[in-house]
């Protein structure tokens, strides 16, 4: 368990639909862009060594293709 949603945005999406998503993390700042039409920004402190996670309510997800940058 990872607790509770801190942001959410509402997306309604199609069966089997890709959404391709870009992080960028810098410092303390996390930056989503999902399909390049939703930006989430937040402010995590002490990211280093901490975990974060995606999850969708009621439905079922495939992640692939994960590439990091340094």
């Amino acid at each position: 368990n990872y607790g509770s949603a801190q942001i959410a945005v509402p997306y309604k999406y199609t069966i089997d639909e890709v959404i391709n998503v870009t992080i960028i993390i810098n410092d303390s700042i996390i930056t989503v862009y999902a399909n390049d039409t939703i930006a989430l920004t937040a402010r995590i402190y002490e990211m280093v060594n901490n975990k974060f996670s995606f999850y969708g309510n009621n439905t079922s997800a495939t992640i692939e293709n994960i590439k990091f940058y340094e």
